[in-house]
Protein backbone atom coordinates (compact mmCIF):
# COMPACT_ATOMS: atom_id res chain seq x y z
CA UNK A 1 0.00 0.00 0.00
CA UNK A 2 1.33 3.42 -0.93
CA UNK A 3 0.40 5.51 2.10
CA UNK A 4 2.36 8.51 0.83
CA UNK A 5 0.25 8.86 -2.31
CA UNK A 6 -1.54 12.07 -1.22
CA UNK A 7 1.79 13.70 -0.38
CA UNK A 8 2.80 13.58 -4.04
CA UNK A 9 0.17 16.12 -4.94
CA UNK A 10 0.72 19.84 -4.39
CA UNK A 11 -2.10 21.57 -2.59
CA UNK A 12 -4.00 24.25 -4.44
CA UNK A 13 -2.53 26.90 -2.17
CA UNK A 14 1.08 25.81 -2.78
CA UNK A 15 0.49 25.70 -6.51
CA UNK A 16 -0.89 29.24 -6.54
CA UNK A 17 2.07 30.47 -4.50
CA UNK A 18 4.38 28.95 -7.09
CA UNK A 19 2.45 30.78 -9.82
CA UNK A 20 2.72 34.00 -7.83
CA UNK A 21 6.50 33.67 -7.67
CA UNK A 22 6.55 33.07 -11.41
CA UNK A 23 4.36 36.15 -11.84
CA UNK A 24 6.84 38.26 -9.85
CA UNK A 25 9.73 37.03 -11.97
CA UNK A 26 7.85 37.90 -15.15
CA UNK A 27 7.06 41.41 -13.92
CA UNK A 28 10.69 41.92 -12.87
CA UNK A 29 11.80 40.93 -16.36
CA UNK A 30 9.41 43.31 -18.06
CA UNK A 31 6.58 40.78 -18.62
CA UNK A 32 2.92 41.70 -18.24
CA UNK A 33 0.24 40.11 -16.05
CA UNK A 34 -2.50 40.14 -18.66
CA UNK A 35 -4.99 38.17 -16.54
CA UNK A 36 -4.95 40.71 -13.71
CA UNK A 37 -5.55 43.47 -16.26
CA UNK A 38 -9.00 42.02 -17.04
CA UNK A 39 -12.02 43.84 -15.61
CA UNK A 40 -13.57 42.58 -12.38
CA UNK A 41 -16.62 41.14 -14.15
CA UNK A 42 -14.48 38.74 -16.18
CA UNK A 43 -12.37 37.79 -13.19
CA UNK A 44 -15.54 37.00 -11.25
CA UNK A 45 -16.56 34.62 -14.05
CA UNK A 46 -13.20 32.89 -13.73
CA UNK A 47 -13.56 32.53 -9.96
CA UNK A 48 -17.08 31.13 -10.19
CA UNK A 49 -15.77 28.26 -12.28
CA UNK A 50 -13.28 27.27 -9.60
CA UNK A 51 -14.02 25.32 -6.46
CA UNK A 52 -14.18 27.46 -3.32
CA UNK A 53 -10.76 26.43 -1.98
CA UNK A 54 -9.09 27.43 -5.25
CA UNK A 55 -11.05 30.68 -5.48
CA UNK A 56 -10.10 31.70 -1.94
CA UNK A 57 -6.46 30.82 -2.53
CA UNK A 58 -6.23 33.34 -5.40
CA UNK A 59 -6.07 36.08 -2.77
CA UNK A 60 -2.36 35.20 -2.40
CA UNK A 61 -1.61 36.13 -6.02
CA UNK A 62 -1.73 39.92 -5.67
CA UNK A 63 -3.63 42.77 -4.04
CA UNK A 64 -5.85 42.91 -7.12
CA UNK A 65 -7.11 39.39 -6.41
CA UNK A 66 -7.37 39.77 -2.64
CA UNK A 67 -10.90 41.23 -2.61
CA UNK A 68 -12.44 39.49 -5.63
CA UNK A 69 -13.60 36.36 -3.84
CA UNK A 70 -15.74 38.47 -1.49
CA UNK A 71 -18.22 39.01 -4.32
CA UNK A 72 -18.85 35.29 -4.91
CA UNK A 73 -22.54 34.37 -4.50
CA UNK A 74 -21.78 31.06 -2.75
CA UNK A 75 -19.15 29.17 -0.80
CA UNK A 76 -18.76 25.43 -1.28
CA UNK A 77 -16.47 23.50 1.08
CA UNK A 78 -16.53 19.95 -0.28
CA UNK A 79 -14.15 17.39 1.13
CA UNK A 80 -14.43 15.47 -2.15
CA UNK A 81 -12.69 18.40 -3.89
CA UNK A 82 -9.66 17.85 -1.65
CA UNK A 83 -9.12 14.27 -2.84
CA UNK A 84 -7.82 14.16 -6.45
CA UNK A 85 -9.89 12.02 -8.79
CA UNK A 86 -6.79 10.01 -9.68
CA UNK A 87 -6.06 9.22 -6.04
CA UNK A 88 -5.92 5.60 -4.89
CA UNK A 89 -8.69 6.45 -2.40
CA UNK A 90 -11.30 6.05 -5.11
CA UNK A 91 -9.92 2.64 -6.07
CA UNK A 92 -10.09 1.42 -2.47
CA UNK A 93 -13.59 2.86 -2.07
CA UNK A 94 -14.86 1.16 -5.25
CA UNK A 95 -13.29 -2.13 -4.18
CA UNK A 96 -14.86 -1.87 -0.72
CA UNK A 97 -18.33 -1.25 -2.14
CA UNK A 98 -17.96 -4.12 -4.61
CA UNK A 99 -17.08 -6.53 -1.80
CA UNK A 100 -19.99 -5.28 0.29
CA UNK A 101 -22.47 -5.96 -2.52
CA UNK A 102 -21.39 -9.54 -3.19
CA UNK A 103 -23.88 -12.28 -2.55
CA UNK A 104 -21.23 -14.53 -1.08
CA UNK A 105 -20.16 -13.54 2.45
CA UNK A 106 -16.88 -11.64 2.78
CA UNK A 107 -14.67 -11.90 5.82
CA UNK A 108 -15.07 -9.05 8.28
CA UNK A 109 -11.30 -8.78 8.54
CA UNK A 110 -11.11 -8.04 4.80
CA UNK A 111 -13.75 -5.32 5.01
CA UNK A 112 -12.15 -3.85 8.11
CA UNK A 113 -8.81 -3.68 6.32
CA UNK A 114 -10.35 -1.60 3.54
CA UNK A 115 -12.17 0.56 6.11
CA UNK A 116 -8.88 1.37 7.82
CA UNK A 117 -7.23 2.42 4.56
CA UNK A 118 -10.22 4.46 3.41
CA UNK A 119 -10.49 6.12 6.82
CA UNK A 120 -6.83 7.15 6.64
CA UNK A 121 -7.41 8.96 3.35
CA UNK A 122 -10.59 10.60 4.66
CA UNK A 123 -8.89 11.87 7.81
CA UNK A 124 -6.10 13.36 5.71
CA UNK A 125 -8.67 15.13 3.51
CA UNK A 126 -10.57 16.40 6.56
CA UNK A 127 -7.37 17.88 8.05
CA UNK A 128 -6.73 19.70 4.76
CA UNK A 129 -10.30 21.00 4.65
CA UNK A 130 -10.13 22.11 8.29
CA UNK A 131 -6.92 24.02 7.57
CA UNK A 132 -8.56 25.90 4.68
CA UNK A 133 -11.66 26.76 6.75
CA UNK A 134 -9.63 27.94 9.74
CA UNK A 135 -7.44 30.11 7.49
CA UNK A 136 -10.53 31.79 6.07
CA UNK A 137 -12.07 32.37 9.50
CA UNK A 138 -8.78 33.70 10.91
CA UNK A 139 -8.58 36.16 8.01
CA UNK A 140 -12.03 37.45 8.97
CA UNK A 141 -10.85 38.02 12.51
CA UNK A 142 -7.95 40.04 11.16
CA UNK A 143 -10.16 43.03 10.41
CA UNK A 144 -10.88 42.56 6.70
CA UNK A 145 -14.00 43.97 5.08
CA UNK A 146 -17.18 42.16 6.01
CA UNK A 147 -18.28 39.32 3.74
CA UNK A 148 -21.72 38.62 2.31
CA UNK A 149 -22.70 35.27 0.80
CA UNK A 150 -26.08 34.06 -0.41
CA UNK A 151 -25.41 30.34 -0.10
CA UNK A 152 -23.00 27.97 1.60
CA UNK A 153 -22.45 24.22 1.19
CA UNK A 154 -20.43 22.17 3.66
CA UNK A 155 -19.67 18.55 2.75
CA UNK A 156 -17.57 16.45 5.15
CA UNK A 157 -16.76 12.93 6.24
CA UNK A 158 -17.83 11.76 9.71
CA UNK A 159 -15.44 13.19 12.29
CA UNK A 160 -15.13 13.66 16.03
CA UNK A 161 -13.41 17.02 15.53
CA UNK A 162 -16.27 19.31 14.54
CA UNK A 163 -15.03 22.50 16.18
CA UNK A 164 -14.12 24.20 12.92
CA UNK A 165 -17.48 23.17 11.42
CA UNK A 166 -19.36 24.73 14.32
CA UNK A 167 -17.29 27.88 13.96
CA UNK A 168 -17.87 28.07 10.19
CA UNK A 169 -21.64 27.60 10.46
CA UNK A 170 -21.94 30.16 13.26
CA UNK A 171 -19.90 32.71 11.28
CA UNK A 172 -21.83 32.05 8.06
CA UNK A 173 -25.23 32.62 9.69
CA UNK A 174 -24.39 35.38 12.15
CA UNK A 175 -21.75 37.39 10.25
CA UNK A 176 -22.00 36.54 6.57
CA UNK A 177 -25.83 36.49 6.62
CA UNK A 178 -26.07 33.28 4.58
CA UNK A 179 -29.66 32.57 3.53
CA UNK A 180 -29.27 29.04 2.08
CA UNK A 181 -27.23 26.51 4.06
CA UNK A 182 -26.54 22.88 3.17
CA UNK A 183 -24.62 20.51 5.45
CA UNK A 184 -23.87 16.97 4.26
CA UNK A 185 -22.05 14.22 6.14
CA UNK A 186 -20.89 11.51 3.74
CA UNK A 187 -20.97 7.92 4.95
CA UNK A 188 -18.95 6.29 2.20
CA UNK A 189 -18.62 2.79 3.66
CA UNK A 190 -21.79 2.63 5.80
CA UNK A 191 -19.54 1.75 8.73
CA UNK A 192 -20.46 4.89 10.66
CA UNK A 193 -23.39 4.29 13.00
CA UNK A 194 -25.66 6.99 14.35
CA UNK A 195 -25.93 10.66 13.50
CA UNK A 196 -22.95 12.13 11.68
CA UNK A 197 -23.26 15.69 13.02
CA UNK A 198 -25.46 17.81 15.27
CA UNK A 199 -26.44 21.31 14.32
CA UNK A 200 -24.45 23.65 16.64
CA UNK A 201 -27.23 25.41 18.53
CA UNK A 202 -24.83 26.16 21.39
CA UNK A 203 -22.95 28.57 19.10
CA UNK A 204 -25.91 30.96 19.01
CA UNK A 205 -27.62 33.03 21.68
CA UNK A 206 -30.60 35.37 21.83
CA UNK A 207 -28.46 38.52 21.39
CA UNK A 208 -26.87 37.52 18.06
CA UNK A 209 -29.81 38.48 15.83
CA UNK A 210 -31.26 41.81 16.96
CA UNK A 211 -32.71 42.40 13.47
CA UNK A 212 -33.68 38.79 12.89
CA UNK A 213 -31.79 35.83 11.43
CA UNK A 214 -31.29 35.72 7.65
CA UNK A 215 -31.32 31.90 7.30
CA UNK A 216 -34.22 30.87 5.03
CA UNK A 217 -33.36 27.44 3.61
CA UNK A 218 -31.62 24.60 5.44
CA UNK A 219 -30.75 21.14 4.11
CA UNK A 220 -29.24 18.60 6.50
CA UNK A 221 -28.00 15.18 5.36
CA UNK A 222 -27.14 12.73 8.14
CA UNK A 223 -27.38 15.61 10.60
CA UNK A 224 -29.85 16.11 13.42
CA UNK A 225 -31.57 19.52 13.46
CA UNK A 226 -32.55 19.50 17.15
CA UNK A 227 -30.91 18.50 20.40
CA UNK A 228 -32.39 17.31 23.67
CA UNK A 229 -32.07 19.29 26.88
CA UNK A 230 -32.57 18.25 30.50
CA UNK A 231 -35.57 15.98 30.85
CA UNK A 232 -35.27 14.67 27.27
CA UNK A 233 -37.29 17.51 25.71
CA UNK A 234 -36.25 18.97 22.37
CA UNK A 235 -34.81 22.45 22.46
CA UNK A 236 -36.49 24.94 20.09
CA UNK A 237 -33.54 26.84 18.54
CA UNK A 238 -33.85 30.58 17.97
CA UNK A 239 -31.69 30.31 14.85
CA UNK A 240 -34.52 28.40 13.12
CA UNK A 241 -37.00 31.21 13.69
CA UNK A 242 -36.65 32.52 10.11
CA UNK A 243 -36.57 29.19 8.24
CA UNK A 244 -39.11 28.76 5.43
CA UNK A 245 -37.67 25.61 3.78
CA UNK A 246 -36.22 22.60 5.63
CA UNK A 247 -34.91 19.40 4.01
CA UNK A 248 -33.91 16.44 6.19
CA UNK A 249 -32.15 13.62 4.38
CA UNK A 250 -30.58 10.33 5.42
CA UNK A 251 -31.77 10.47 9.03
CA UNK A 252 -30.85 7.14 10.70
CA UNK A 253 -33.25 4.84 12.51
CA UNK A 254 -31.84 5.99 15.85
CA UNK A 255 -33.53 9.37 15.32
CA UNK A 256 -36.41 9.96 17.71
CA UNK A 257 -39.76 10.33 15.93
CA UNK A 258 -40.36 13.45 17.97
CA UNK A 259 -37.57 15.20 16.08
CA UNK A 260 -39.68 15.40 12.91
CA UNK A 261 -42.65 16.94 14.70
CA UNK A 262 -40.29 19.03 16.81
CA UNK A 263 -38.85 20.88 13.82
CA UNK A 264 -42.37 21.88 12.75
CA UNK A 265 -42.97 23.48 16.14
CA UNK A 266 -39.45 24.96 16.27
CA UNK A 267 -39.82 26.77 12.92
CA UNK A 268 -42.71 29.24 13.21
CA UNK A 269 -42.30 30.38 9.58
CA UNK A 270 -41.68 27.00 7.96
CA UNK A 271 -43.67 26.54 4.74
CA UNK A 272 -41.89 23.63 3.02
CA UNK A 273 -40.77 20.41 4.75
CA UNK A 274 -39.08 17.60 2.80
CA UNK A 275 -38.10 14.25 4.33
CA UNK A 276 -35.85 12.21 2.03
CA UNK A 277 -34.52 8.68 2.63
CA UNK A 278 -35.23 8.89 6.36
CA UNK A 279 -35.70 5.92 8.67
CA UNK A 280 -38.32 5.84 11.41
CA UNK A 281 -38.02 3.93 14.64
CA UNK A 282 -41.79 3.34 15.01
CA UNK A 283 -42.46 3.08 11.25
CA UNK A 284 -44.88 6.00 11.52
CA UNK A 285 -44.89 9.79 11.38
CA UNK A 286 -47.26 11.96 13.41
CA UNK A 287 -47.56 15.74 13.13
CA UNK A 288 -49.91 17.80 15.26
CA UNK A 289 -49.11 21.49 14.76
CA UNK A 290 -52.24 23.67 14.77
CA UNK A 291 -50.14 26.87 14.54
CA UNK A 292 -47.79 25.74 11.78
CA UNK A 293 -47.77 27.54 8.39
CA UNK A 294 -46.47 24.46 6.51
CA UNK A 295 -47.98 24.36 3.01
CA UNK A 296 -45.89 21.65 1.35
CA UNK A 297 -44.89 18.26 2.75
CA UNK A 298 -42.84 15.69 0.82
CA UNK A 299 -42.03 12.18 2.05
CA UNK A 300 -39.55 10.69 -0.40
CA UNK A 301 -38.35 7.07 -0.17
CA UNK A 302 -38.68 6.86 3.62
CA UNK A 303 -38.90 3.69 5.67
CA UNK A 304 -42.42 4.25 6.92
CA UNK A 305 -45.87 2.61 6.92
CA UNK A 306 -48.28 5.22 8.31
CA UNK A 307 -48.54 9.03 8.32
CA UNK A 308 -50.82 10.81 10.79
CA UNK A 309 -51.39 14.45 9.86
CA UNK A 310 -53.52 15.37 12.83
CA UNK A 311 -53.41 19.14 12.44
CA UNK A 312 -51.75 21.20 9.71
CA UNK A 313 -54.27 23.97 8.99
CA UNK A 314 -52.39 25.48 6.02
CA UNK A 315 -51.21 22.30 4.31
CA UNK A 316 -52.06 22.45 0.61
CA UNK A 317 -49.71 19.99 -1.14
CA UNK A 318 -48.63 16.71 0.48
CA UNK A 319 -46.79 14.04 -1.51
CA UNK A 320 -45.42 10.59 -0.80
CA UNK A 321 -43.14 9.04 -3.44
CA UNK A 322 -40.92 5.98 -3.66
CA UNK A 323 -40.90 2.82 -1.61
CA UNK A 324 -43.76 0.59 -0.52
CA UNK A 325 -47.33 1.88 -0.03
CA UNK A 326 -47.87 4.32 2.83
CA UNK A 327 -51.25 4.95 4.40
CA UNK A 328 -52.35 8.46 5.36
CA UNK A 329 -54.69 9.57 8.09
CA UNK A 330 -55.78 13.19 7.82
CA UNK A 331 -57.15 15.30 10.61
CA UNK A 332 -57.56 19.08 10.48
CA UNK A 333 -56.21 19.95 7.01
CA UNK A 334 -58.89 22.28 5.64
CA UNK A 335 -56.79 23.77 2.81
CA UNK A 336 -55.65 20.53 1.22
CA UNK A 337 -56.05 20.84 -2.57
CA UNK A 338 -53.61 18.45 -4.29
CA UNK A 339 -52.18 15.07 -3.38
CA UNK A 340 -49.48 13.00 -5.09
CA UNK A 341 -48.93 9.32 -4.24
CA UNK A 342 -46.29 7.15 -5.93
CA UNK A 343 -45.83 3.57 -4.67
CA UNK A 344 -44.24 0.35 -5.84
CA UNK A 345 -45.04 -3.14 -4.56
CA UNK A 346 -44.76 -6.77 -5.58
CA UNK A 347 -47.51 -9.18 -4.56
CA UNK A 348 -45.04 -12.06 -4.73
CA UNK A 349 -42.52 -10.46 -2.38
CA UNK A 350 -42.79 -12.32 0.90
CA UNK A 351 -42.45 -10.62 4.24
CA UNK A 352 -42.48 -12.32 7.64
CA UNK A 353 -46.19 -11.44 8.00
CA UNK A 354 -47.33 -12.67 4.60
CA UNK A 355 -45.27 -15.84 4.96
CA UNK A 356 -46.72 -16.55 8.39
CA UNK A 357 -50.31 -15.91 7.31
CA UNK A 358 -49.94 -17.46 3.84
CA UNK A 359 -51.22 -14.26 2.21
CA UNK A 360 -50.28 -12.23 -0.83
CA UNK A 361 -48.74 -8.82 -0.35
CA UNK A 362 -51.85 -6.89 -1.46
CA UNK A 363 -53.32 -3.53 -0.47
CA UNK A 364 -57.02 -2.55 -0.62
CA UNK A 365 -57.72 0.63 -2.54
CA UNK A 366 -59.82 2.13 0.25
CA UNK A 367 -56.78 2.06 2.57
CA UNK A 368 -55.40 5.02 0.62
CA UNK A 369 -58.49 6.90 -0.46
CA UNK A 370 -61.16 6.54 2.23
CA UNK A 371 -59.14 8.56 4.76
CA UNK A 372 -58.51 11.52 2.49
CA UNK A 373 -60.05 14.95 2.93
CA UNK A 374 -61.78 16.67 0.04
CA UNK A 375 -59.40 17.17 -2.89
CA UNK A 376 -59.33 19.10 -6.15
CA UNK A 377 -56.44 17.25 -7.84
CA UNK A 378 -55.01 13.74 -7.36
CA UNK A 379 -51.92 12.08 -8.91
CA UNK A 380 -51.46 8.32 -8.55
CA UNK A 381 -48.44 6.24 -9.57
CA UNK A 382 -49.12 2.70 -8.42
CA UNK A 383 -46.63 0.34 -10.06
CA UNK A 384 -45.24 -3.17 -9.78
CA UNK A 385 -44.77 -6.26 -11.92
CA UNK A 386 -48.25 -7.55 -11.01
CA UNK A 387 -51.32 -5.68 -9.83
CA UNK A 388 -51.05 -5.49 -6.04
CA UNK A 389 -54.04 -3.17 -5.65
CA UNK A 390 -57.28 -4.78 -4.53
CA UNK A 391 -59.98 -2.59 -6.12
CA UNK A 392 -62.55 -2.91 -3.37
CA UNK A 393 -65.28 -0.29 -3.61
CA UNK A 394 -65.00 2.98 -1.71
CA UNK A 395 -67.40 4.35 0.85
CA UNK A 396 -70.63 5.94 -0.24
CA UNK A 397 -69.47 9.28 1.17
CA UNK A 398 -66.06 9.05 -0.48
CA UNK A 399 -63.71 12.01 0.10
CA UNK A 400 -63.24 12.18 -3.66
CA UNK A 401 -66.69 13.68 -4.08
CA UNK A 402 -65.21 17.08 -5.08
CA UNK A 403 -62.27 15.79 -7.10
CA UNK A 404 -62.02 17.51 -10.52
CA UNK A 405 -58.64 16.34 -11.97
CA UNK A 406 -57.17 12.84 -11.83
CA UNK A 407 -53.97 11.33 -13.22
CA UNK A 408 -53.12 7.62 -13.08
CA UNK A 409 -49.56 7.43 -14.44
CA UNK A 410 -46.95 4.74 -15.19
CA UNK A 411 -49.49 1.95 -14.84
CA UNK A 412 -47.85 -1.34 -15.94
CA UNK A 413 -49.25 -2.86 -19.10
CA UNK A 414 -49.93 -6.11 -17.21
CA UNK A 415 -52.53 -4.43 -15.00
CA UNK A 416 -56.23 -4.51 -15.74
CA UNK A 417 -57.06 -1.00 -16.92
CA UNK A 418 -60.70 -1.27 -15.85
CA UNK A 419 -59.92 -1.03 -12.11
CA UNK A 420 -59.85 2.75 -12.53
CA UNK A 421 -63.65 2.57 -12.82
CA UNK A 422 -63.73 2.56 -9.00
CA UNK A 423 -62.08 5.97 -8.99
CA UNK A 424 -64.63 7.22 -11.48
CA UNK A 425 -67.57 6.02 -9.38
CA UNK A 426 -66.09 7.59 -6.23
CA UNK A 427 -65.59 11.00 -7.91
CA UNK A 428 -68.96 12.24 -9.26
CA UNK A 429 -67.57 15.76 -9.87
CA UNK A 430 -64.54 14.55 -11.88
CA UNK A 431 -64.07 16.59 -15.08
CA UNK A 432 -60.65 15.45 -16.36
CA UNK A 433 -59.29 11.89 -16.26
CA UNK A 434 -55.83 11.11 -17.66
CA UNK A 435 -54.45 7.56 -17.73
CA UNK A 436 -50.90 6.66 -18.75
CA UNK A 437 -50.09 3.00 -19.42
CA UNK A 438 -46.36 2.30 -19.44
CA UNK A 439 -44.96 0.56 -22.48
CA UNK A 440 -44.26 -3.15 -22.03
CA UNK A 441 -44.76 -6.58 -23.50
CA UNK A 442 -46.13 -8.29 -20.40
CA UNK A 443 -49.34 -10.19 -20.87
CA UNK A 444 -52.46 -8.93 -19.05
CA UNK A 445 -52.74 -10.16 -15.49
CA UNK A 446 -55.76 -10.86 -13.30
CA UNK A 447 -59.00 -9.30 -14.49
CA UNK A 448 -61.38 -7.39 -12.27
CA UNK A 449 -64.71 -9.20 -11.79
CA UNK A 450 -67.32 -6.51 -12.33
CA UNK A 451 -70.83 -6.89 -10.90
CA UNK A 452 -73.68 -5.48 -12.98
CA UNK A 453 -74.43 -1.85 -12.10
CA UNK A 454 -76.59 1.01 -13.36
CA UNK A 455 -73.93 3.73 -13.12
CA UNK A 456 -73.94 7.10 -14.92
CA UNK A 457 -71.30 9.83 -14.63
CA UNK A 458 -72.57 13.31 -15.51
CA UNK A 459 -69.46 15.50 -15.05
CA UNK A 460 -66.55 13.87 -16.92
CA UNK A 461 -65.76 15.84 -20.07
CA UNK A 462 -62.16 14.91 -20.95
CA UNK A 463 -60.65 11.40 -21.16
CA UNK A 464 -57.09 10.78 -22.36
CA UNK A 465 -55.43 7.36 -22.42
CA UNK A 466 -51.73 7.25 -23.34
CA UNK A 467 -50.37 3.79 -24.11
CA UNK A 468 -53.72 2.61 -25.45
CA UNK A 469 -53.60 -0.68 -27.36
CA UNK A 470 -56.74 -1.39 -29.39
CA UNK A 471 -55.72 -5.04 -29.71
CA UNK A 472 -56.12 -5.65 -25.98
CA UNK A 473 -59.58 -6.66 -24.84
CA UNK A 474 -59.32 -4.89 -21.45
CA UNK A 475 -58.61 -1.56 -23.13
CA UNK A 476 -61.54 -1.90 -25.49
CA UNK A 477 -63.85 -2.91 -22.64
CA UNK A 478 -62.85 0.13 -20.64
CA UNK A 479 -63.43 2.53 -23.54
CA UNK A 480 -66.82 0.94 -24.21
CA UNK A 481 -67.69 1.31 -20.53
CA UNK A 482 -66.73 5.00 -20.54
CA UNK A 483 -68.81 5.69 -23.64
CA UNK A 484 -71.90 4.18 -22.08
CA UNK A 485 -71.59 5.63 -18.57
CA UNK A 486 -70.11 9.13 -19.11
CA UNK A 487 -73.00 11.05 -20.60
CA UNK A 488 -71.21 14.45 -20.65
CA UNK A 489 -68.00 13.21 -22.32
CA UNK A 490 -66.76 15.63 -25.03
CA UNK A 491 -63.02 15.18 -25.60
CA UNK A 492 -61.56 11.68 -25.97
CA UNK A 493 -57.97 10.91 -26.98
CA UNK A 494 -56.68 7.34 -27.31
CA UNK A 495 -52.93 7.47 -27.95
CA UNK A 496 -50.56 4.57 -28.46
CA UNK A 497 -47.41 6.60 -27.64
CA UNK A 498 -46.70 9.38 -25.20
CA UNK A 499 -45.50 10.16 -21.72
CA UNK A 500 -46.29 12.28 -18.68
CA UNK A 501 -44.23 15.40 -18.08
CA UNK A 502 -44.25 16.39 -14.44
CA UNK A 503 -44.78 20.05 -13.68
CA UNK A 504 -43.63 19.75 -10.12
CA UNK A 505 -45.02 17.04 -7.87
CA UNK A 506 -48.64 18.17 -8.06
CA UNK A 507 -49.26 19.05 -11.71
CA UNK A 508 -48.69 17.33 -15.02
CA UNK A 509 -48.92 17.52 -18.77
CA UNK A 510 -49.46 14.66 -21.22
CA UNK A 511 -46.92 14.74 -24.07
CA UNK A 512 -47.45 12.91 -27.37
Amino acid sequence: MDTAAPARYLSVFDELLARREEHIRLCAGGGKDRISELPDDLLHLVLRRLDTRSALATAALSKRWAHLHRDLPALEFRVTDVIPQSDRYHWYLHRRRTLGERRRPVRDSTLNKFDVIIGRYERHAMRSLASSVNSLLDADNGGEARRRYQRMILEVFPTHNSGYMNRLIATAIADWEVQDLEVTVLDTTSSHNGMGYRFPHHCFDDTMFPAGCSLKTLKLTNCTPLEAVAGGELQPPRVFGSLTVLVLQGMPRSTRNGVYEGVVHACPRLEVLHLRSCSFREKSLSIDAPCSPVKELLIDDCDIDMVYLRSLPRLERPACVGGEPVEFSFGAVPRLASLSLSFYADVNERTWYTTLMGMRNEYPLFNFLNRLPELDSLMLRLTGPERWLVPIGLKADSPLSKLRRLLVADMPSSWDLTWTRYLLEAAPALETMHIHVASGTASPGRRVAWPPAEFKHRALRELVIVGYKPSERQHEEFVSLMRSTCVALRDVALLERGHVRDKGLWDWELMT
